[in-house]
């Protein structure tokens, strides 16, 4: 069966223990929890060999009750075995005796070819064992299993049964899965306690035995020392005192600014380098959301310009008020974002053309009081200017993109080096205001999570980058 002892294996205390990337990901997810992977293009392909398997145990069943006695079975005796295999494992070892006899595989092929295996009898000793076992919040849909097995029965239903079994291997998987969170809400504190000594260990043994070879991300770091040496910040400092001691401290921030760096849509990198193999997901998340930030700002950016030359003068200052701006935003945010949370900004361009076209020309006083539910069209020639415009500037190569990128990286890496981020974070809308809209709590955000891979990243390979 597709839920099985070596799927579930994936997910024991000790896999957990030795599994690296897991190990990583605890330290940056304090809410990381297992659950079936139905996701994207691999969670569909799963999804269909789970349907054909379970066909094939309806087509089992089906072609035993043509030819109860001669027929060979292959599947069904497995799915016997594997479900008593996992129960065992499951089950403190008091149960397993029981366990064992009422799921004897042999005597329950021969009962299946004499047509006498009472699946209710059967559903309910299951039913009763993972209400005994399980989280009550799976009560639900263990009563489902059980009634799926009493309609199966009085409908003489093949499907109705193979329903019931199907419910029964996903029950387990449930009850695996619950077992295993349990345990990683335990055991986070150690994990995150013994995270740099595991994960230092385990990256100093791959490359001790030339199992990776990190040369290409030396080189990436080299090359970011480089441009970090020459920058405005460091040749303006002096050079005579206390630079030595300094020295570590600098090459932290290197680290820091390099992996910043690596966010960048306008300059983006093919691929990150091996030894932050482990973050590519956060990295690129990182990354999408910097686009984000990029692309808001450039909306609020032609809404201001728009709203100085086309709206009516007594509008424009409640137009331009941070309310306003604030929802404005979340409006736009609501546009680009699917019903899957998928955010896609240039196949939705027209939308947000037209409304911030029609947010140009309206009325906020009657907007507010809801005396009117009707918002004029706008003059296409002015939806037109706004579509093209988002068009061209929302393509990361273009000037006013990388004006803007340049400037949320900049206020980024003010803050990753602010001892004080929480000040820093305060500053943001302040000083280096980019369209008079504060993004402050997102910046702060992003520098948080950058900081905590970046320094942790440092942790780790240091000695190398060092060196």
């Amino acid at each position: 069966p597709p839920v099985n002892t070596q799927s579930l294996k994936e997910i024991d205390l000790q896999e957990i223990l030795k599994n690296p990337q897991l190990r990583h990901d605890i330290l940056f997810d304090p809410q990381l929890q297992f659950r079936p992977n139905l996701d994207g293009d691999r969670g569909r392909r799963k999804k269909l060999m789970v349907d054909k398997y379970w066909l094939e145990i309806q087509g089992e069943f089906c072609s035993l009750i043509n030819d109860p006695k001669s027929f060979k079975l292959v599947k069904l005796p497995k799915l016997f075995t594997t479900l008593k295999d996992i129960l065992i494992s499951l089950l403190p070892e008091k149960d397993r005796n029981l366990v064992n006899q009422v799921l004897d595989k042999e005597l329950l092929i021969q009962q299946l070819r004499n047509n006498c295996l009472d699946f209710i009898s059967l559903s309910n000793w299951l039913a009763n064992v993972f209400k005994n076992h399980c989280a009550p919040m799976r009560d639900t849909w263990v009563d489902e299993m059980t009634l799926k097995f009493l309609e199966a029965e009085t409908d003489h239903s093949i499907p109705k049964l193979v329903d019931g079994l199907r419910m029964v291997f996903a029950i387990l998987e449930a009850m695996k899965l619950d077992i295993a969170n349990h345990q990683i809400r335990t055991l986070r504190p150690v994990l995150v306690e013994t995270s740099l000594e595991f994960e230092k260990d385990y990256y100093n043994q791959l490359i001790s035995v030339n199992k990776i070879d990190i040369k290409d991300s030396l080189e990436w770091f080299k090359s970011s020392y480089k441009k970090y040496a020459s920058s405005p910040e460091i040749t303006s400092i002096s050079k005579v005192e206390n630079l030595k001691s300094k020295v570590g401290i600098d090459l932290k921030r290197v680290c820091i600014s390099a992996i910043l760096n690596l966010l960048s849509c306008r300059n983006m990198t093919s691929e990150f380098p091996l030894t932050l193999s482990f973050d590519n997901s956060r990295l690129a998340l990182l990354r999408a959301e910097i686009r984000q930030l990029v692309c808001l700002q450039i909306c609020l950016y032609i809404f201001r310009q728009l709203v100085l030359t086309h709206s009516d003068k007594k509008y424009r200052g409640k137009l331009l008020t941070t309310e306003s701006l604030k929802s404005i935003k979340n409006e736009i945010l609501a546009i680009i974002t699917d019903d899957n949370g998928y955010v896609k900004w240039t196949r939705n361009i027209p939308s947000i053309s037209l409304y911030l076209a029609k947010k140009v020309i309206s009325n906020p006083e009657e907007n507010s009081s809801k005396k009117s539910n009707i918002i004029a069209t706008p003059p296409e020639s002015l939806t037109n200017l706004v579509h093209s415009w988002l068009l061209k500037q929302t393509q990361p190569k273009s000037k006013v993109y990388g004006l803007m990128e340049s400037k949320i990286i900049s206020e980024l890496n003010t803050l990753k080096n602010n001892c004080n981020k929480l000040d820093g974070a305060r500053n943001v809308s302040g000083e280096n205001n980019l369209s008079n809209h504060s993004f402050g709590e997102e910046l702060m955000s992003l520098s948080s999570r950058l900081y905590t891979l970046s320094v942790f990243h440092w942790n780790v390979f240091g000695s190398y980058y060092a060196d």
